[in-house]
């Protein structure tokens, strides 16, 4: 028996659906409590991220400003950092999931955890570009997959199931990204020749 294509052809319109409901929220995220629901949101805006560069070494003690998160102390540890404060704020990320599922209130949270909890939307959008795009999903991960229709149990599966699968993968590309733009800000010439440089 062949497995079922996933995703499918007819697969294409609800995915572009939760795209535009995750683009929504994440564009609409420090604006209080989010109440669109998936099926009425239409228009993908991509969210502007506010990062706080690593802490200097010799300033351990230097405070992270409001509204900012920190990516630790090492640039070559960021993604260890990040997969560790994700992992101590998974209980109340995955209870606002789950309270989200039942109200379609998608509630605050307070301090970091609400950062990761933005991230976890991040890592759906990203995971449904890719399939929207033709990207190859683990067959494994799509074992008693909710319909796309089946809206709550749908945003469990993408925000808690999945993120505890992919996650710690995810928060390494996120960080190898970050690393790369924090060494570009610290020497703009580094995509220019060596003798080019000023």
């Amino acid at each position: 028996m062949e497995p079922e294509e996933f995703p499918s052809s007819g697969d294409r319109p609800a995915l572009q659906t939760w795209l535009g409901f995750i683009e929504w929220h994440l564009q609409n995220w420090n604006k209080g409590e989010g109440t669109a629901d998936v099926s009425s949101i239409a228009t993908p805006i991509s969210p502007v991220a506010a990062w706080r560069p690593v802490k200097n070494l010799d300033r351990p003690t230097e405070d992270v400003p409001p509204g900012w998160v920190s990516l630790g102390h090492d640039p070559e540890l960021i993604a260890e950092h990040l997969q560790v404060q994700a992992a101590l704020h998974a209980r109340a990320i995955n209870d606002a999931t789950t309270e989200w599922s039942r109200t379609w209130l998608r509630p605050k949270i307070e301090g970091e955890a609400d950062f990761y909890f933005s991230l976890r939307l991040s890592f759906a959008r990203d995971l449904i570009n890719g399939l929207l795009a033709g990207q190859p999903f683990p067959p494994h991960l799509t074992l008693n997959r909710p319909g796309w229709t089946d809206y709550p149990q749908c945003l469990k599966w993408l925000l808690i199931k999945l993120w505890d699968a992919l996650g710690n993968h995810y928060l390494q590309l996120f960080a190898n990204r970050e690393r790369a733009r924090m060494r570009f800000k610290i020497d703009p010439g580094i995509d220019r020749p060596p003798d080019d440089r000023r």
